[in-house]
């Protein structure tokens, strides 16, 4: 099986024992890294790990393990969302008390 045409033009190895997984990323990149012949494999895993979190692939994968009701996604992110004013409030009203109390008249 040849690989696509699309990867000899990104300039991806060509694979031909398996057939090509098409994986949705919704405009996300897939972390890749090149391994320099100067550079360990240790620091190029730990680049590749790094970027694996930064992509949010692992944190995706888990959520979807299980099916989540279009209802209970509602509830969380309302429930994120209101978590996060909170705290945005009671952050802004300690900065609030903090400039009134250097700002004393004499």
């Amino acid at each position: 099986m040849q690989a696509p045409h699309h990867w000899a033009q990104a300039g991806r190895p060509h694979v031909t024992d398996f057939a090509p997984v098409d994986i949705a990323l919704q405009g996300r990149f897939m972390p890749e890294v090149t391994i320099g012949s100067s550079a360990s494999f240790e620091n190029e895993l730990k680049r590749f790990n790094k970027l694996v979190q930064q992509s949010g692939i692992l944190k995706e994968a888990r959520q979807r393990q299980h099916f989540e009701p279009p209802s209970v996604v509602r509830k969380r992110k309302a429930a994120n969302k209101l978590r996060k004013s909170l705290k945005a409030a009671r952050l802004e009203t300690g900065r609030q008390l903090k400039n009134s109390a250097t700002k004393r008249k004499p």
